[in-house]
């Protein structure tokens, strides 16, 4: 218990200053850059989310599937070799991504009214070439406390890159200085492996070996496909109405909306370790097959999201007007209330009901409900994006309860049929 309470009480401070970290940069750039062009930084950083995120989900992935057998004593020869093909698999999906990606953002930038070479980079550069490895190395192993001060090590160099390169370069350079703290969360992690962990990491022969060497070229790439695919939509949701507004909306109404999300997102990301939290006891009732016990949790969830609602009622107006006092008014006062209210309520039982998936086996039924999801926001931003900030806040906040009602829906669901499955 005490090493629950610990482990839990490393990565709450780790997300605590990430968040934390977060607002200055914001706040930073919407007052160096102005909100115009804080709409621009804000739409290239949602399509390098939407682009790369996905592929470095299916690096953890992989990163995970390939740790998870080994034991304790494995040589320290093979636990390396393990290392180089897993950094070189990060290397395949960069090229296989830009491959696929660097022509098609070349032709849209117009569409955003964004440099090109900075639209690409953003696309493409922010995988983190071996962080998903790293990161899937320390969740196998239980290495809560380097996790954690890997994260804080991140957080705090990209604050420092992020504002020295915007005060140089503007909203292109913000981008730049965001690509080069990714690449040097890649070297802090490796760093911590080193020194602090001891993992022996693989030379650079053997990493460009691995990258050549077609008799593993497709080891386990094809049995990630679903969580691929979640980590797809889960981006979509999480960044593509960004995407959307700036395509039929100006900069200035993106860069409030980024404010008002930004905002919004402190109650949620408050609640979230609680939610973590409550995740593992639903795990373990349900392998106790203990029904009254998952009913009981799923109450607890309702309970927390509902009090989230009322610190995001207080908190998200006074983040946003933290990030940008100069635009502050009733517009963006209501948009971060309506998107807060909504995000409590959507995250929290998104997060449960990934867990309920994973345990009842019917991942493909929630990709199903994940998909509508993605298709409802899309589809209302794009009828509303013309409409100004309120309107867009309050299609998105209905969206995220549909969302918030079908995730407990199929919660409960799952909970009766795990009765009917095994009774107690």
């Amino acid at each position: 218990m005490n090493r629950f309470v610990s482990d839990s009480a490393w990565i709450f401070t780790a997300t605590f200053l990430d968040k934390i970290c977060n607002l200055l940069i914001q706040a930073y750039l919407v007052r160096k850059l102005g909100i115009d062009s804080y709409g621009i930084y804000a739409a290239m950083c949602a399509l390098g989310l939407l682009a790369s995120t996905s592929l470095v989900w299916r690096s953890g992935e992989i990163a995970i599937q390939a740790l998870e057998s080994s034991s304790d004593g494995q040589k320290k020869e093979e636990q390396s070799q393990t290392l180089a093909f897993l950094v070189a698999y990060d290397m395949r999906l960069l090229g296989a991504g830009a491959l696929i990606l660097a022509p098609v953002l070349w032709l849209t930038a117009p569409l955003f009214n964004v440099d090109r070479m900075a639209w690409m980079l953003s696309g493409l550069c922010l995988v983190n070439i071996g962080h998903a490895a790293i990161r899937g190395i320390q969740t196998v192993q239980n290495r809560f406390f380097h996790m954690a001060l890997h994260a804080i090590v991140s957080t705090i160099t990209q604050v420092f890159l992020i504002i020295i390169c915007a005060s140089k370069w503007g909203a292109e350079g913000a981008v730049y200085g965001l690509l080069l703290s990714n690449f040097a969360k890649t070297i802090a992690g490796a760093i911590i492996e080193k020194f602090c962990a001891h993992t022996p990491l693989p030379s650079a022969d053997a990493v460009i070996r691995e990258i050549f060497s077609l008799s593993r070229a497709g080891r386990p790439i094809g049995s990630c496909s679903s969580s691929l695919l979640r980590g797809m939509l889960q981006q979509v949701i999480a960044n593509g109405d960004t995407l959307a507004i700036s395509i039929v909306s100006t900069s200035a109404t993106v860069g409030l909306y980024k404010v008002a999300r930004a905002g919004a997102s402190v109650a949620s990301t408050m609640i979230s370790p609680i939610i973590s939290v409550l995740r593992g006891r639903i795990v373990t009732a349900w392998s106790e097959c203990n029904r009254q016990r998952l009913n009981k949790l799923m109450s607890y969830t309702l309970i927390l999201c509902l009090a989230g609602m009322l610190v995001a009622i207080i908190s998200s107006p006074a983040a946003a007007y933290i990030i940008a006092p100069a635009s502050f008014g009733n517009e963006l006062i209501v948009a971060s209330i309506l998107i807060g209210v909504g995000l409590v309520l959507y995250q929290g039982f998104n997060t449960i009901h990934l867990v309920f998936a994973i345990l009842s086996r019917d991942e493909k039924t929630s990709i199903y409900l994940q998909i509508i999801m993605a298709a409802l926001l899309l589809s209302m931003i794009f009828l509303t994006g013309h409409l100004g900030l309120k309107a867009v806040a309050l299609a998105t906040t209905m969206v995220y309860l549909a969302g918030t009602v079908i995730f407990a829906r199929y919660s409960y669901a799952s909970i009766l049929s795990r009765k009917q499955e095994e009774p107690l």
